[in-house]
């Protein structure tokens, strides 16, 4: 039993670290969950359900690595999210955030990921780890500005320098299978961690239940196990098609932000479900199309509202089935194209359309200013440049215009607020196909 323990305690300081050491993660493209993942899937609009490429194909499908050859696969990207609200004067009336057009410092974020695969039983199952992360909600409001009139200090809510950053780190494990040389079964186990930190929020010290754990109180963590299903067929060259679901993972409770997220400080990462299809009327050109569903409103975190939270009334805070970010769950379409001109040189494109996670009723809920997760429209391109056989190099961009979500203030109807968000990202992988 120790040692049953003493291994547990290992595991997560491991995955802590690694958390620490090479995930400095910002804001994701969907609320808390990215567009996609793998560089190469990024370049498509994130699409791969159906059209296994590199061996970070277990994060979107792990029936996908079936199909796929030994390799490894090294990626790292730079995050630029640009993210910020607006406010009304409603001065002398209470409960108003600082007005006027306000930025979040913290703009560029850097991404690493990587994944390995390898087939085995005369290529009829396959087996693959891959490490990646998301950055579920990151903003970092100054205190250089005045007029909140929920606090007497500066900044967004009057307590000073305002933010929230949510980080999470996956060790997806997969193993695949082909039931027929044209269908493929997968799974994957996933250790994850996460870490959270939230800053100058203490104004709403009166409404949480466990004041003292509510803001300020440095990094947290929070540990699970989850687990992915997939399945892919590919009954020609022309067409495949997929499917993967990924159930919610229940994580331990952030004991330090007790008094901020419902439950006593609960964060559950919420299920997730993709399909899709890739169509291929010629060797050389694929076009392929998935859609994706996130159920933000099953996480108290991510779906209750603050309609409860009523100055002089009880704590809504902290407590069960307490307030939490008002997000609705999404849809993620997503389309890309990929063209062999050559053995050297492959083309790609692609685009995702998020529907809002944060719509105009949800802005009412002003503890999204820290959390402003309005982004819609995804553009991509990329492309890969093959060295040789077992060497290739795979860069791509992303470009997400700004996207605004208005509403009202639900503590004040006079103060309009208006959130904001525009992204850039641009990385590359290398990809490393073995013994060929």
């Amino acid at each position: 039993m120790v040692s049953k323990i003493k291994k547990l305690t290992l595991l997560r300081l491991s995955l802590s670290s690694t958390l620490i050491a090479v995930c400095q993660l910002g804001f994701a493209t969907a609320g808390s969950t990215d567009y996609g993942y793998g560089e190469i899937s990024k370049s498509m609009g994130g699409t791969g359900v159906a059209m296994p490429l590199d061996s970070l194909t277990p994060a979107t499908n792990p029936a996908g690595i079936a199909f796929l050859d030994q390799q490894a696969d090294f990626g790292f990207s730079i995050f630029s999210p640009r993210r910020g609200y607006d406010a009304s004067n409603v001065n002398p009336e209470p409960f108003g955030v600082a007005p006027g057009t306000h930025w979040s410092d913290s703009n560029y974020f850097f991404l690493p990921d990587l994944g390995y695969t390898r087939p085995f039983a005369d290529q009829r199952g396959a087996f693959g780890i891959s490490l990646y992360g998301n950055g579920g909600m990151n903003t970092n409001y100054s205190n250089d500005f005045s007029g909140s009139s929920f606090g007497p200090g500066s900044g967004v809510f009057g307590g000073g320098s305002a933010g929230v950053n949510l980080q999470q780190l996956f060790l997806n494990m997969a193993l695949a299978w082909k039931l027929t040389p044209e269908f493929s079964v997968g799974a994957s186990l996933l250790p994850t961690v996460q870490t959270l930190s939230a800053k100058g929020v203490l104004v709403a010290a009166p409404f949480s239940a466990s004041p003292n754990d509510l803001s300020n109180q440095g990094t947290d963590y929070s540990y699970g196990l989850g687990f992915k299903l997939g399945t892919l067929f590919k009954p020609s060259p022309f067409f495949s098609a997929g499917a993967s679901y990924q159930p919610k993972i229940s994580m331990s409770a952030f004991s330090d932000y007790k008094g901020f997220l419902p439950d006593q400080g609960t964060l559950d990462i919420p299920a997730t479900g993709t399909a899709g299809i890739s169509i291929s009327p010629q060797k050389s050109l694929s076009f392929n199309a998935d859609i994706q569903r996130i159920w933000y409103e099953n996480v108290n975190a991510y779906g209750n509202s603050t309609n409860n939270c009523t100055p002089g009334g009880p704590p809504c805070l902290g407590v069960d089935n307490g307030a939490g970010f008002a997000w609705k769950n999404t849809n993620v379409y997503k389309f890309g194209v990929q063209w062999i001109t050559n053995e050297k040189w492959t083309w790609r494109a692609g685009y995702a359309y998020v529907t809002q996670p944060i719509p105009s009723s949800s802005v009412q809920d002003i503890i999204n200013i820290i959390a402003p997760a309005v982004v819609q429209n995804h553009y991509t391109a990329g492309l890969t440049y093959a060295f040789n056989k077992r060497f290739s190099l795979n860069p791509y961009f992303l470009y997400v215009p700004k996207t605004t979500s208005s509403g009202q203030n639900q503590f004040n109807p006079n103060q309009q607020a208006d959130l904001f968000m525009r992204q850039y990202e641009a990385g590359a992988s290398l990809s490393w196909k073995i013994g060929v």
